[in-house]
């Protein structure tokens, strides 16, 4: 595993202010959820915490030198055990959840806890989660969760119910389609977003009726529908941030699309979006190119529709 830094950026503060009650009566919540995108260092956040109620030397913050920060820099304390994707196109599985059954219960070797992992939480299926959710109802004291995601809305409501929740903010200038160049080369989503000028061109066309919602589905069924939708997602809010605040992000059919499409129908292609993407994630049924479809034509309705 990758070694991640012990720090806190900048944009952290706040939050770990709202922590250090807890963290000052050693009482800390069993299960957390981190919500945020995926710059926002949540996973520097969370090994940050970890190292500070597992570190050698007793003090507010890690020392970064003793073994067990040295352990959880590397990924590899044995008190910390990571749920992830197998890739980044796949759901975490129901296995995955099952294999943690008996590790949780497990004395910690090395410290006082034991603390699993989850990231990102938003991406396991619907059997996944309701295994999750058994787990969580009654842990052992000894073992905490610590739960990433970007998309809050694609958790059931049961598991948001078993967490305390921090949101992750960004304060630096709004550039939603900025994200996807974060992604490593090899990553399928910067393989599409190679593509976005192509994308972003077939959504103004569509707009303008050079193009039927049948024509442009057909041709997007070429990509991975959640990383499609992923783009479509932060296409939807930089319009919707060029509408409402204004600013000078993005290029002339950014602009011209932000001038066709009502900030009420934007808003509501969101929420579609999100739908597909609880869809794709829960492992449900779906057609593809159908469900492109209805979501093209909700940019051509009504802007008071």
């Amino acid at each position: 595993m990758q070694l991640q830094p012990l720090e806190l950026l900048a944009s952290h503060a706040p939050l770990w202010a709202r922590m250090q009650p807890m963290l000052a009566k050693k009482s800390m919540c069993q299960s957390l959820l981190l919500v945020g995108s995926r710059h926002a260092g949540m996973l520097q956040f969370a090994n940050y915490l970890m190292a500070t109620l597992m570190c050698q030397d007793p003090t507010s913050q890690p020392c970064g030198h003793c073994s067990a920060c040295h352990l959880i820099a590397q990924g590899m304390h044995p008190d910390i055990q990571y749920v992830k994707q197998d890739s980044q196109e796949k759901a975490i599985k129901i296995e995955q959840i099952r294999d943690l059954q008996q590790d949780v219960y497990q004395t910690p070797q090395r410290g006082l806890y034991r603390f699993i992992l989850i990231t990102p939480a938003d991406k396991m299926n619907i059997f996944a989660a309701n295994a999750l959710l058994k787990i969580l109802e009654e842990p052992p004291a000894h073992t905490l969760f610590i739960l990433l995601a970007e998309q809050l809305n694609s958790l059931p409501p049961t598991i948001l119910s078993r967490c305390q929740r921090y949101i992750f903010t960004s304060i630096a200038p709004v550039d939603y389609l900025s994200l996807g160049e974060m992604y490593s080369d090899d990553s399928a989503r910067s393989q599409l977003f190679k593509q976005n000028q192509l994308i972003i061109t077939g959504l103004v066309d569509l707009v303008a009726g050079k193009i039927s919602p049948c024509t442009l589905a057909a041709q997007w069924a070429a990509y991975a529908p959640e990383d499609l939708l992923w783009f479509l997602y932060l296409l939807n809010a930089q319009l919707i941030h060029a509408q409402v605040v204004g600013g000078q992000q993005g290029s002339y059919q950014i602009a011209h699309l932000a001038a066709l499409i009502s900030p009420t129908r934007l808003f509501k292609q969101l929420d579609q979006i999100n739908a597909l993407l609880r869809k794709i994630n829960h492992t449900m049924n779906m057609n593809q190119t159908l469900a492109l479809e209805n979501l093209l034509l909700g940019y051509l309705r009504s802007s008071h529709g």
